[in-house]
């Protein structure tokens, strides 16, 4: 029998930075919500040391998993709506992007304070895809990620979904009657939304996070960490 693990679990180390270097490998994690009774010993070669979870407390509270004492966990939610179970079956995947980030621009910007500078960090939520995938692509515009890199990472995703959600449907944490084909998909126009606002902000990507909260302290240590410069 094969061990349970998360089905959207990736680095997303060596992504080029523009004007030089490389995101750095074993600093950033993505992935889809572990359950307890998954196997992540894959996780060893790293190891994780910080996760933030971008789910509502009512999800991460029906399906959490049991991290080691060793490892801190940030309960973040970035968008209370996405557990679906308030949102109207009639909205588009680019109007749930618009929605979420209306609401989350604050809770973006603190990432930055909230990564394990110099241990590796798990950002998650169930899917792996609306919410993680805003978080990340924040991230990786702000250390300086090319848009076009930004989007290749978030459309693997949806290879992953099919896996994805055969495990939040045996955990009962999407109920498939609220699922519509699109939302399960990962296309450009969806993360655009994202990208359109933070690199069209005036000041640009970092700018955007200091207007929306963050220090510039937690930024030159973020874009220190996660990011390595070439010989």
């Amino acid at each position: 029998m094969t061990a349970r693990a998360p089905a959207n679990l990736r680095d997303v180390g060596t992504m080029v930075v523009v004007g030089g270097g490389r995101t750095r490998v074993g600093a950033l994690l993505r992935s889809d919500a572990p359950y307890d009774g998954d196997d992540l010993s894959i996780l060893d070669a790293v190891p994780v040391r910080t996760v933030i979870d971008l789910r509502s407390e009512y999800e991460a509270v029906r399906r959490p998993y049991r991290w080691s004492p060793t490892v801190t966990v940030h309960r973040h939610s970035l968008y209370d709506a996405g557990d679906l179970s308030s949102l109207s079956p009639a909205m588009t995947l680019t109007e749930l992007y618009r929605d979420m980030l209306t609401a989350s621009r604050s809770r973006i910007a603190l990432l930055p304070k909230l990564l394990g500078h110099g241990n590796a960090t798990l950002i998650h939520c169930t899917a792996g895809k609306d919410r993680t995938g805003m978080a990340i692509g924040a991230l990786l515009l702000l250390v300086g990620v090319d848009p076009t890199d930004v989007v290749r990472d978030y459309r693997a995703t949806e290879d992953n979904m099919p896996a994805v959600l055969e495990r939040a449907h045996d955990a009962e944490v999407i109920p498939s009657t609220l699922m519509r084909p699109e939302w399960v998909q990962a296309p450009d126009v969806a993360i655009d939304v994202l990208i359109d606002e933070v690199t069209r902000w005036p000041g640009g990507v970092r700018a955007w996070f200091l207007d929306h909260g963050a220090s510039p302290d937690d930024l030159d240590s973020t874009i220190a960490w996660l990011t390595t410069r070439e010989n």
